[in-house]
């Protein structure tokens, strides 16, 4: 994954609930980061409002030449923001293939199963 601190990323769809922890996440690591959504209030915009990211309203004018464009797995490759992301040429990157790269820069441990899951989760906790 190519990291950018100098540019913006633009989440399309920033308000849901992966992709609003995601922003936010990268805006505390220092990447410049906005994103646009329908303009109904969600419990998920409250941090992102906190952090001072700035929230659009969903239009194809948001879309500038560089801006890296992050996209929900809510919205089709027909959305008026991502249509106009492909027609200037920009890379789209899905949620989960995004997320998927950046976990490649960390260590992460994942622990999954049908039972014991909390109690492993908190001796691993403890442990490291």
């Amino acid at each position: 994954m190519e990291i950018h601190k100098n540019k913006t990323y633009h989440f399309v769809g920033i308000k849901g609930s992966g992709m609003s922890s995601l922003a936010l996440l990268l805006h505390q690591k220092g990447f410049k980061v906005q994103g646009s959504d329908v303009e109904k209030y969600f419990f998920t915009q409250r941090e992102l409002e906190l952090a001072n990211i700035k929230i659009l309203p969903f239009s194809e004018e948001n879309i500038e030449d560089d801006l890296i464009i992050r996209a929900g797995n809510a919205f089709p490759d027909t959305h008026e923001e991502i249509q106009a992301a492909l027609k200037k040429g920009l890379k789209v990157i899905r949620y989960h293939r995004f997320l998927g790269e950046f976990i490649n820069l960390y260590t992460s441990i994942a622990v999954t199963g049908f039972h014991g899951k909390i109690s492993t989760t908190g001796l691993l906790d403890n442990v490291l």
